[in-house]
């Protein structure tokens, strides 16, 4: 069974059907700016009806935010031309036919993202210009205005300013949900230890030995545990390993385990290149690691 995705996922390419019944690509509609996504099972339903004469009706307020919208139903390209002829309003978005469902699921989980005793569930994406979720939106009404919210909200974050970065960095947001900080933070506040050096392989094997070298690095750490370590490992391969791919054209081959590090600056905590610095002498530290 397949999760549906959320704020900080990649959003996939596809090609599903036009109303006219010719493939089309999904990536073709970003062109810089934001898409809204929306999946509805079938537009037969009032709910459905509802939302996209939501989205018909807001034209001009995405026009305004630079949002472009593609909505997916399962039903069938003709169908879907049906329902826009029918519909009586200039339906300015794209409407794509994914009988088989494969698209749906992917994005809003499987079964579709159904609820129980919901006839026509409908699920709602806003995904930035470099093709990630900005925000998602799950069952309920208004998806309109919830998408202009979110576009509003997105516009406001990717506003230009000043930005002393040097370049090449990747700036990412929205990899690990608030929740999930707090998680990692209280992990951290519950052990911790004194920061040491990998000498050898870097990957934890019996030729590597864990040293204190206080001219070098000064911070407190936490190895997380390997089942916290597997989830982590599974939201950077997600969200992290495809754009650092895209951005550098770099394919990461594995991950070392993930560590919690604090800097201090009452302690002066500090982490410098090791270089040719002399590293003390080998002495195991006193560490969970090990």
């Amino acid at each position: 069974m397949t999760v549906a995705l959320e704020r900080g996922d990649l959003a996939p390419d596809f090609m599903l059907p036009n109303l006219a019944g010719k493939l089309a690509r999904f990536y073709d509609r970003f062109a810089g700016n934001a898409v809204v996504l929306h999946f509805c099972r079938s537009h037969a339903g009032v709910e459905a009806e509802a939302e996209l004469r939501g989205f018909a009706e807001q034209r001009d307020q995405f026009d305004a935010l630079a949002g472009r919208v593609v909505a997916v139903t399962q039903d069938s390209h003709e169908a879907n031309a049906g329902f826009v002829s029918g519909l009586g309003l200039d339906l300015d978005l794209d409407l794509f036919s994914d009988p088989v469902g494969a698209i749906t699921n992917g994005y809003c989980g499987e079964p579709a993202g159904k609820n129980p005793g919901d006839g026509n569930y409908c699920t709602t994406f806003v995904v930035d210009p470099n093709q990630r979720m900005a925000a998602a939106f799950h069952g309920g009404t208004g998806h309109a205005q919830r998408a202009l919210d979110g576009l509003a909200d997105l516009r406001r974050r990717l506003a230009p300013g000043a930005d002393p970065r040097p370049a090449p960095i990747l700036v990412l947001p929205d990899v690990l949900d608030p929740d999930n900080c707090q998680k990692l933070i209280a992990e951290w506040e519950r052990e911790h230890y004194e920061g040491v050096i990998t000498v050898g392989t870097g990957f934890q094997d019996e030729a590597d030995s864990l040293v204190l070298a206080e001219s070098v690095k000064k911070r407190r750490d936490h190895r997380l545990a390997d089942d916290i370590n597997a989830r982590i490992s599974d939201v950077i391969g997600r969200r992290v390993v495809p754009m650092m791919q895209k951005a550098f054209h770099f394919r990461v081959g594995s991950i070392q385990h993930f560590r919690i590090v604090a800097y201090s600056a009452e302690r002066g905590d500090f982490s410098r290149p090791i270089g040719t610095m002399t590293l003390p002498r080998r002495k195991t530290a006193a560490s969970p690691c090990r």
